[in-house]
């Protein structure tokens, strides 16, 4: 039996937990397209959870879906959070059922209703059927073609739910993302005082818990800061791959035609460890198919990931972080082609420019299907790409600053080998700054020369 049963309205007041601020708004919306944007432990996810599991306990029958953009993300972030906090601790008390063990592929109601666990990498024939109700966590993770997609499965042809739904949540992101660019979608704006346990709700006075938690979020820094801090949509200032576009270098599906395979690696223990799978198309574009991103990684693992990428793929080479060749050689006593990689970052970066600018260096959005839980609670980057908006210039060394730069550098590594960058050009950049510097030289000692001798010629004309 049920723990509760709410009524047709299905009415936040009904549940037993409860919504506060735009939190509450966002529950009471019954539009057919809505998306909660917030920073950081606003609360926006538990409360898309609650009325999703209204939703459920409210409508016998209903054809529900909680997606995200990689299906492990979902069992290690949104579902653990769905089963601890809304279930409960105690299965046996449950409405449902779970069916596929610690990894469940759908949760039966016992009044019908169906609620299926989908990762978008992971083709399923519930992307093609008719839904009443869709949840989607992280939507900033998702493709617009990806989020339509649910809006075409949620258009009331199921027929068990009065307003079918397709709702969301994510953090601030940049401003131009699809998201805000939708006028057929509801934005609502959570903030840190909707969350009760970050802020009491009668007295309006921070918890402790609220000042352990926005003292961590108010130590972030740069972007980072702006968008789980404070809640803005923001862009960093001096961006270092300013020619990075999602909508144009990031793919929902591999292409057929790969014809090799490369790998690079850069080491980590407690700041992350990145091992990149770089697939090569006919046409010399580079495409991430794969990464492993983590931190608290022994060597032995790292090793282990290799061998079994190399018996994936047929990796032709790894490349690594040269700042380490004792790593290096112990991969290749593993029987792994390791190679030290080019490390100019200066050539790198501009190998990476002209590779973004050509359209020539691409992510597939699920890359990294298995994440490393504890970069997503801490807020951090947990993929290359979650870099690559906030991978920004020092201007004082001119150099990028020497942070959330772990897939960034691997990623170098990867284009310097595939597209030959050496020595050679560092040298011949080099004497191409000296042919500027001494041409300039030249002429100012030309103009020097001209101004001196006509000096010289007017003192003569003065004598006579």
């Amino acid at each position: 039996m049920a723990r509760f049963q709410l009524n047709a309205n299905c009415s936040p007041d009904d549940a037993d937990f409860t919504f506060y601020g735009n939190n509450r708004k966002f529950a009471q919306y019954y539009g057919h397209e809505a998306i909660i944007v917030g920073p950081a432990e606003t609360g926006k996810t538990i409360s898309n959870l609650w009325k999703m599991h209204m939703v459920a306990m409210s409508y016998p029958g209903a054809s529900i879906v909680l997606a995200r953009q990689t299906l492990n993300s979902v069992y290690s972030t949104v579902l653990a959070s769905f089963i601890d906090n809304v279930l409960g601790p105690n299965e046996s008390k449950w409405p449902c059922e779970r069916y596929g063990g610690n990894k469940p592929e759908w949760f039966k109601y016992y009044n019908g209703t169906t609620l299926w666990i989908v990762g978008m990498d992971k083709p399923s024939k519930q992307l093609s059927a008719e839904h009443d109700y869709v949840y989607c966590n992280q939507v900033e993770e998702f493709s617009k073609d990806g989020w339509e997609i649910w809006l075409t499965r949620t258009t009331g042809r199921a027929g068990h739910i009065p307003f079918p739904q397709c709702l969301g949540d994510c953090n601030p992101t940049y401003p131009t993302h699809w998201i805000y660019a939708r006028p057929s979608c509801k934005i609502f704006r959570s903030t840190h005082r909707d969350n009760p346990m970050l802020f009491d709700q009668e007295t309006g006075e921070m918890t402790p818990q609220g000042q352990r938690t926005l003292q961590i979020l108010s130590g972030l820094t740069g972007v980072r800061r702006k968008r789980l801090y404070e809640g803005i949509d923001a862009m960093p200032e001096g961006i270092v791959y300013e020619a990075y576009d999602p909508d144009a270098h990031m793919l929902d599906r591999l292409p057929l035609l790969i014809t090799r395979y490369v790998a690079a690696i850069d080491f980590g223990y407690t700041a992350p460890g990145v091992l990149q799978i770089w697939g090569i198309t006919a046409t010399g574009a580079m495409i991430l198919v794969r990464e492993f991103y983590q931190t608290k990684r022994l060597l032995e693992w790292w090793v282990a990931k290799c061998l079994a990428a190399m018996a994936a793929y047929n990796i032709e080479a790894i490349i690594c972080d040269p700042s380490r060749p004792d790593y290096i050689d112990k991969l290749k006593a593993a029987g792994i082609p390791a190679y030290p990689g080019f490390n100019s970052i200066a050539i790198g970066i501009d190998a990476v420019i002209t590779r973004f600018k050509d359209s020539r260096l691409l992510f597939y959005r699920s890359s990294c299907d298995t994440p490393d839980a504890r970069l997503i609670v801490d807020h951090k980057a947990y993929r290359t790409v979650d870099e690559l908006p906030i991978y920004t210039w020092d201007r004082q060394s001119g150099l990028p600053i020497d942070a959330n730069n772990h897939g960034m550098d691997a990623m170098r590594y990867a284009v310097c080998y595939v597209d030959d960058v050496r020595a050679s050009q560092v040298v011949r950049r080099v004497n191409v700054f000296r042919k500027h510097r001494d041409k300039k030289t030249r002429e100012r000692q030309e103009v020097a020369q001209k101004i001196v001798a006509a000096g010289q010629q007017a003192r003569l004309r003065s004598l006579h």
